[in-house]
């Protein structure tokens, strides 16, 4: 069931892990990687796509580290970020049916079987599938996370294994920020609750949070990495704190979206019980929902959200809703599901080869980026708006940064700008002598 389950869900994903269109934080994150696997920058100060700010400190890098590495073995084609996207769902649905193997076979749930359950209920979460379409460092931090919460089980009665936790931890803070330290209080809430040992629970914890601290304030002390982790500091932990960057959704657009998605997974996990007409919630059940807490409402310390920071959080949500009440669907002759896997395997081969290479949703940007670059190299790209996602695809397949002004101060290079009250976007090439090539009919109505 487990396999049908991934095959359904790689089928749905299938016609946005093909094409090159993606959101604009995983194009970014993409051309960054694909430019650092050619050598540009350095892994405390990663290239980026502004070409008045050449080091990228929005996030920390271990993430973007990790990918470039994927670049640096496969090449820079678009189905490389995608294949390591698909590789990354596959491992937190995998590790998601291993929580719950681990919890059956050590004693902590009353039923055997049904792994695919919590699977099920997380993908059928909105935020899920809409998020993991578009390779954002959110995927790959729920992964990190789901495996320090799993070390933090195997570990909880040896004090010692608690700093492996603790560099998991570091792991999941290099690849986002602050929203990785939430692993830290598992190993609390899994003595407390789940071993009634409070003393046991916070020496895990503290030693966790030392080897994490240890090696925070150890490269503070190294340059590169003390001046990278600074300027994150103030670009985005405290810019997000104040105000300073834009506020498209509040606290309150958070907390709808996570009532929504925990809401439409509690649906889907009350059927089984309403149709055996029994409750029951073994005491993980209370730890599962303290880590979905714990990965979610710290989040709210800040003004400035979007859905995807909840992608964390769902596994766990989704792990402590599957224990309401196992699938009503227990047994099911293996040979049925075989068949069944075959077939959505064939649809999914079928729409994967048919739609592969196809530009997608986002076909105008990425042409759009494609002729800038055709102009041939200038000096400078100025932009006069801010046009992020053509920007950021004209780096990560053309590899050129660009900036933004209301005028193009240089002697040469590229001033692109939209003709006033028109749908075309103006190329103006100002060229070594001062003489100006135009390039217009760039059509953007497809765009908006």
């Amino acid at each position: 069931m487990l396999l049908l389950v991934l095959s359904l869900l790689v089928t749905y994903l299938i016609p946005d892990l093909v094409t090159p269109s993606m959101e604009l934080d995983g194009v970014i994150y993409a051309g960054i990687a694909n430019a650092s696997a050619e050598g540009y920058g350095s892994f405390w100060f990663p290239p980026n796509f502004e070409a008045a700010s050449p080091s990228f400190h929005d996030h920390p890098p271990v993430g973007l580290w990790l990918l470039a590495q994927w670049f640096g073995l496969l090449g820079g084609a678009f189905w490389v970020e995608r294949l390591f996207l698909l590789l990354t769902i596959l491992g937190c649905c995998g590790l998601l049916a291993g929580h719950w193997r681990y919890l059956q076979s050590s004693g902590q749930l009353p039923w055997s079987g049904g792994s695919w359950w919590p699977v099920l209920i997380f993908v059928l979460m909105p935020v899920s599938t809409s998020v993991l379409k578009n390779n954002p460092l959110e995927a790959l931090l729920t992964l990190v996370t789901l495996v320090t919460v799993l070390l933090a089980w195997w570990v909880r009665l040896s004090i010692a294994g608690h700093v492996l936790v603790g560099l998991g931890v570091l792991v999941a803070i290099g690849t986002k920020g602050p929203v990785g330290l939430f692993p830290l209080v598992a190993p609390m809430v899994l003595a407390v609750i789940g071993d009634h040992g409070l003393r046991r629970g916070m020496l895990n914890s503290l030693v966790a949070t030392i080897t994490v601290a240890l090696v925070i304030a150890g490269l503070l002390l190294h340059e590169d990495a003390g001046t990278h982790l600074s300027r994150y500091w103030d670009a985005q932990i405290v810019a997000s704190l104040t105000g300073q960057r834009q506020i498209e959704h509040g606290r309150f657009y958070l907390l709808g979206q996570l009532g929504l998605n925990v809401g439409v997974a509690a649906l889907v996990a009350l059927l089984p019980a309403i149709w055996m007409r029994r409750l029951r919630l073994p005491r993980v059940f209370w730890v599962y929902l303290c880590l979905g807490l714990a990965a979610s409402l710290p989040l709210l310390l800040s003004p400035r959200q979007y859905r995807h920071y909840l992608l964390p959080s769902l596994p766990y949500f989704a792990v402590c809703l599957a224990m309401i009440a196992p699938p009503v669907i227990e047994r099911v002759r293996a040979t049925y599901v075989q068949t069944i896997v075959m077939m959505v395997l064939v649809v999914c081969c079928w729409r994967g080869f048919t739609l592969f290479g196809e530009p997608g949703k986002d076909r105008v940007k990425l042409a759009t980026a494609e002729a800038i670059a055709s102009l041939g190299e200038r000096g400078a790209i100025v932009f006069c708006q801010p046009s992020l996602d053509i920007r950021a695809y004209l780096f990560r397949y053309q590899g050129i940064a660009s900036d933004v002004s209301q005028e193009n101060e240089s002697n040469e290079g590229l001033f692109i700008c939209n003709e006033p009250g028109a749908d075309n976007l103006l190329l103006i090439a100002i060229l070594p002598d001062g003489t100006r090539a135009w390039k217009r009919n760039i059509n953007l109505m497809d765009d908006r």
